[in-house]
């Protein structure tokens, strides 16, 4: 009769179906709950018999409801067992989770607690999984080895995706020492992976000092998939602190992997490798190391993995001013890896640095560049230092150099504690020329000489422009023009090699700057060509600097485009400065702001008023509408 009036259909394998979800609920609710038991044993049975590959969570789920734990628990830890060895490494920790809640015993707790850990650590974030992993930690007394094991795991975690890097570092440290005599292969790994250097961590000795020690283990390891780990961190260390014994250590690692789990492994060294390259001023060896990695994770599903390579492009596009479609892209970073800290911090970053020069937009700027510092807990030398610097640029142009210092201080403290003066690439030219502009030039001397010592012996042509950039700020602050133009220059001629249009304009704009007074011809061409370079990679907020240096000099240029027309609708720049007067701010203030004269601003307040058809100020907060 259910046929006949349609509530069931034929379905696979010539079994019936409910044609709709609630009518299934309704039937299953009809039953009396004694009877389901021995129905949902028989479903079980039914299962495994029929079907091939059985679906052992659906399984698990029908023993569970028949009351059957044991083949409930056993079933639940397989399916976590399949989806791992299959890659699904995110359901792989579903199961474990599930299982290990669920389970008495503490031998199994134990057991499940290693397979949770492992998996979790390729696998999307989840909440609980930390929680598990200090359980069975602190409860279930596992034997020295397996703790030292699972507090590898929960470090690495609390570290990589939870954001508590300082917190994760002291977890992994504890389980080298808990491993060192009985698992050699997993104390270096965890040794290697402390040895990673980060602005908010130990002091760079330190962070060396493991690596030392996990590779005086590295005799004692036979497992070739953890001898390349060690070596992938290794080469990893070394690229992110410019050693110039980092491209022998990346050559040296396997060129063919000789197994999938190897293959991941080399695929994390090429997204690794990437990132640093990137910092250090390799852009091509970046490019190389991302498309090698790119095919390998085109074939794994290893989420944050993948993450980590989708922001290594962003940073790369970023730092090479290949913007197009870029804004977007950032976008959808920072909503896909909203969960994974260090992920959406550089998210962030590269996101606020194109709302900043490419729109012009600093107000929403600075909250995504403020935002991107305090979500960074792991940073390798990128978010805290550019997010650092770009603040001080808005800063310095808005005629606030006590704010610029204030920006850049917190960061540069990081660094001199840790001695990782590499990192200071992007923050040390805006950090002097902040020094300078506040009266303050025995510091920013200072700084140029602790910076030139930390980056000396290392491979950084990104950071030997920027040292060219900070002398040559104190060669204009002396007024010495004749050496501080040759050092722009040079930094121009350095910022090109290392792959970053935006540092080469900026470079040719202060050898404009200096030439200006003495020599107008010559400063004008230079301001041209700094003008033409911020048009071709479309840097708006820097054309606007560089034309206001020259109307300063009395010099002006025309804008080889014609104004864009809006109609009876705001223009981007009326939608912002009537965004800022209906928060309150005055026409001062938004000029500073947004460096633009107060009467560019009444001008435009008066436009958007007459578009919006309202006669006040105080009208302009209901008038105004989200843009979609």
């Amino acid at each position: 009769m259910a046929l006949d009036h349609g509530v069931l259909y034929p379905a696979a394998a010539g079994t019936l179906d409910f044609r709709h979800s609630l009518a299934r609920q309704a039937a299953y609710e009809a039953i009396c709950e004694f009877e389901r038991r021995p129905l949902h044993l028989r479903a079980a049975k039914a299962v495994l018999t029929h079907i091939s590959p059985p679906p052992l969570a659906q399984i698990a789920h029908h023993y569970q409801q028949a009351g059957r734990t044991k083949a409930y628990l056993r079933y639940t830890e397989t399916a976590g067992d399949r989806a791992a060895a299959q890659g699904d490494t995110s359901t792989a920790t579903r199961h474990y989770l599930t299982a290990l809640r669920d389970h008495p015993s503490a031998a199994a707790r134990i057991r499940l607690g290693v397979k949770l850990g492992s998996a979790a650590l390729s696998a999307m974030p989840d909440g609980a999984i930390l929680p598990a992993l200090r359980r069975v930690i602190s409860q279930d007394d596992p034997p020295r080895a397996v703790r030292g094991e699972l507090r590898l795991y929960l470090g690495t975690l609390m570290r990589n995706q939870a954001g508590l890097g300082l917190g994760g570092m002291d977890e992994i440290a504890r389980a080298a020492n808990d491993l060192t005599h009985t698992a050699p292969e997993l104390a270096a790994r965890a040794m290697s992976a402390i040895a990673f250097p980060s602005v908010q961590g130990w002091p760079l000795t330190q962070h060396l000092g493991w690596l030392e020690r996990a590779e005086a283990l590295i005799p004692r390891i036979t497992d070739p998939v953890q001898r390349t780990a060690i070596a992938v961190n290794r080469t990893t260390v070394l690229m992110f602190t410019g050693d110039p014994e980092a491209w022998n250590a990346a050559a040296a690692l396997p060129g063919t992997p000789a197994s999938a789990a190897e293959e991941v492994q080399l695929a994390r060294a090429r997204v690794n490798l990437a990132h640093a390259t990137t910092a250090l001023g390799y852009p091509a060896a970046a490019r190389d190391y991302l498309a090698q990695a790119d095919e390998v994770l085109e074939r794994n599903d290893i989420p944050y993995l993948q993450g980590l390579a989708e922001t290594a492009h962003l940073l790369l596009a970023w730092t090479t001013s290949h913007w197009e479609g870029l804004a977007a892209r950032a976008q959808r970073a920072v909503h896909l890896y909203s969960e994974i800290r260090d992920l959406a911090a550089e998210s962030l970053l590269v996101r606020g640095l194109l709302t900043l020069h490419q729109r012009g937009d600093t107000a929403t700027a600075r909250q995504d560049l403020t935002n991107a510092a305090r979500t960074s807990r792991l940073d390798t030398g990128i978010v805290l230092p550019a997010s650092a610097a770009a603040l001080a640029r808005i800063h310095l142009a808005a005629g606030r150099p006590d704010h610029a210092n204030a920006a850049t201080t917190l960061t540069l403290d990081h660094i001199r504690r840790t001695g990782g003066w590499i990192w200071a690439t992007d923050l040390a030219p805006t950090a002097v020329e902040a020094l300078i502009r506040t009266g303050q030039h025995p510091k920013a001397q200072r700084l140029t000489e602790d910076f030139a010592h930390g980056i000396e012996g290392r491979h950084a042509p990104a950071a030997t422009a920027a040292l060219l950039t900070c002398r040559a700020h104190l060669a204009e602050a002396d007024r010495s023009p004749d050496a501080a133009i040759p050092l722009f220059t040079q930094a121009a001629q350095a910022w090109t090699e290392a792959g970053r249009p935006l540092e080469t304009a900026h470079a040719i704009q202060g050898a404009a700057r200096c030439s200006l007074p003495a020599d107008h011809r010559r400063g004008q061409e230079l301001s041209d060509e700094a003008l033409e370079t911020y048009r071709r990679i479309g840097a708006k907020w820097d054309l606007n600097n560089c034309r206001r240096l020259l109307r300063r000099q009395g010099l002006t240029r025309a804008s080889k485009r014609g104004p864009v027309g809006y109609g009876d609708s705001l223009s981007p720049r009326e939608h912002q400065i009537a965004i800022l007067a209906a928060q309150g701010h005055s026409n001062r203030a938004i000029a500073e702001e947004l460096y633009v004269s107060p009467r560019t601003v009444e001008h435009h307040v008066a436009n958007a008023l007459r578009k919006l058809g309202i006669s006040s100020r105080t009208q302009l907060a209901a008038a105004l509408k989200p843009r979609p």
